[in-house]
């Protein structure tokens, strides 16, 4: 078999020529164009480039606007996030238990960025996450997914552009 050839139709329009590729002309056809407007434009007008589109705005302001940003707002996103990861109702409910802990402990209105890796490692150490309320010491395995928990949720934040670098402790004692 042959190769397949592939039509183009030429348009010409104010004395230039220009090829159009089948799949470019069916979507043209449902384009309306405004005559007058295409008129106006004169003929040595330069096409328009990057330098005509609004400025972007820098990472340094996008992290200056999340400046006021709590730990209470910080875990709400972090929860969203992991419902839209598709996340079941009960580790969503889960981790919003261990987050709810964290943020009596820490202060559910304190700003993200304010929040230090020590703050994070005392809470890490402390008898609210160590022990139970009767003073017995709880399971690794509950010591361990509270500190987990709370990880992601600062590495998540840091993700997002909410705060530079997670305040994340490098190591933490054994349970």
């Amino acid at each position: 078999m042959g190769k397949k050839k592939r039509s183009t139709t030429v348009v010409a329009e104010r004395e230039q020529v220009v090829a159009v590729e089948p799949e470019a002309r069916d979507v043209m056809e449902g384009v309306a164009v405004d005559e007058a407007a295409v008129d106006a434009v004169p003929m040595d007008a330069p096409a328009a480039t990057n330098e005509d589109a609004p400025p972007k705005r820098s990472k340094r302001k996008a992290k200056e606007a999340h400046v006021g940003v709590t730990l209470a707002q910080t875990a709400e996103g972090y929860l969203r996030s992991l419902e839209d990861a598709g996340k079941s109702q009960g580790t969503v409910f889960s981790y919003r238990l261990e987050l709810v802990m964290a943020l009596s402990e820490l202060g559910a209105e304190t700003a993200i960025a304010d929040l230090t890796t020590e703050r994070v490692q005392a809470f890490f150490e402390s008898d609210r996450v160590c022990k139970t309320r009767t003073g017995v010491e709880k399971a690794r395995v509950s010591v361990l997914k509270t500190r987990r928990v709370v990880r992601q949720m600062l590495q998540w934040a840091e993700g997002a552009g909410l705060v530079e670098k997670a305040p994340v402790p490098e190591e933490t004692k054994a349970a």
